[in-house]
């Protein structure tokens, strides 16, 4: 509470200096930080913490434009942290953020516009934020539900299967799925033609994946293929990549449909987890037929940080092993060989609380 009361005073002091507006807007952000406060974030002195890390906006109309929102995120590390950028998964997504130094204790905030064009039903979107280390501090998720303006089917949906049979999208991404956790997510198709046509898909292998779709295409429709992931086992630390093909009139679509989804097994909160850092932020291979690259994993945290998993591609290796112990404030130096390739990635698992999922990246 004392630190607290530290980091009050200089608002108070202020108070004389500053108009109205200035002050109410700082007694905003100090109820932010009381509401982190009471949350109990405090209390943990090695972590970037946002207030939320998924915003719905609920319905929304294609043609009102744009919507927005801000998230919070406060430094809870004892070090300087400053945003260097954030990578949307889309171009309808852009932000606005200080590129100030956000000192230990102090907040941020991240400014997030969505522009629903050519977005139709439920729609998802992430935004990965990274500091002035190239570390990914978060990842943050909007949904809406879009109803489109009047505008053809041509025009809204961006991927094109079939003469006549477009999709609102094409890449599905779940994120993390727990032990009878069910998640489900949407697509749009839509038949621009005049008449009607039939859709079939291919099963998926994977049995913890359902696919519900319209057997039917009326002319002008647009209907939601519906995809669920469904751990129903202790199938924990495994990636899900999944491929399938819509039949358009019996007839392979042109593109696929890409879904991913990470298994993991739910942790129980402790008082001083491990804290995984990663540097670079890309390896960098060299030599010619067999290329080796380094990537540094550091624990920031105050316990010991545990690889769980390792999924490496066929034609590499490294010395990174299940069972791999990182002990608080020390590094790991990942080596990796890679067999005449320019480009793969190491998916790791680990017992951090915030991050306990990591690409490892070697061009």
């Amino acid at each position: 509470m004392f630190q607290f009361l530290i980091f009050l005073f200089p608002y108070v002091i202020d108070f004389k200096q500053d108009d109205m507006f200035f002050f109410l807007k700082k007694i905003n952000s100090l109820f932010i930080v009381l509401l982190f406060w009471a949350n109990g974030f405090a209390q943990n002195n090695n972590q970037i913490i946002f207030d939320n890390y998924e915003w719905n906006f609920g319905t929304i109309e294609e043609v009102d434009g744009s919507v927005s929102h801000t998230f919070i995120l406060m430094n809870n590390s004892k070090k300087d942290v400053t945003i260097s950028k954030i990578i949307p998964s889309c171009s309808c997504i852009s932000t606005n953020y200080s590129h100030e130094i956000i000192q230990p204790g102090k907040i941020g905030e991240i400014d997030v516009t969505f522009t629903p064009s050519g977005s139709v039903g439920e729609t998802f979107r992430s935004l990965e934020v990274f500091d002035n280390e190239g570390v990914c501090i978060g990842v943050l998720e909007i949904k809406t539900f879009v109803n489109p303006s009047n505008r053809s089917i041509q025009e809204r949906y961006f991927y094109t299967l079939s003469d006549f049979v477009y999709a609102s999208r094409i890449n599905i991404n779940f994120g993390y799925l727990f032990k009878n956790q069910q998640i489900t997510k949407s697509f749009y198709l839509a038949n621009s033609s005049s008449n009607d046509i039939s859709i079939s898909i291919d099963k998926s292998q994977n049995k913890y994946l359902k696919i519900e779709y319209p057997k039917v295409l009326k002319p002008n429709d647009e209907k939601p293929v519906s995809i669920t992931y469904l751990l129903s086992d202790d199938n924990f630390y495994s990636t899900f990549v999944d491929t399938f093909y819509i039949f358009i009139n019996n007839k392979k679509a042109l593109l696929p449909i890409t879904t991913k989804a990470l298994a993991l097994k739910k942790y129980d909160s402790i008082p001083n987890p491990p804290m995984m850092r990663t540097y670079p932020s890309i390896g960098k291979l060299n030599g010619k037929k067999i290329k080796s690259g380094e990537i540094e994993i550091y624990n920031d945290g105050n316990s010991n940080l545990e690889i769980y998993q390792v999924e490496i591609p066929n034609n590499a290796k490294t010395n990174l092993i299940v069972g791999t112990i990182i002990k608080p404030h020390e590094k790991f130096i990942v080596k990796c060989e890679v067999l005449n390739d320019n480009e793969y990635q190491i998916n790791i698992f680990t017992n951090d609380l915030i991050r306990p999922y990591k690409e490892l990246i070697f061009k």
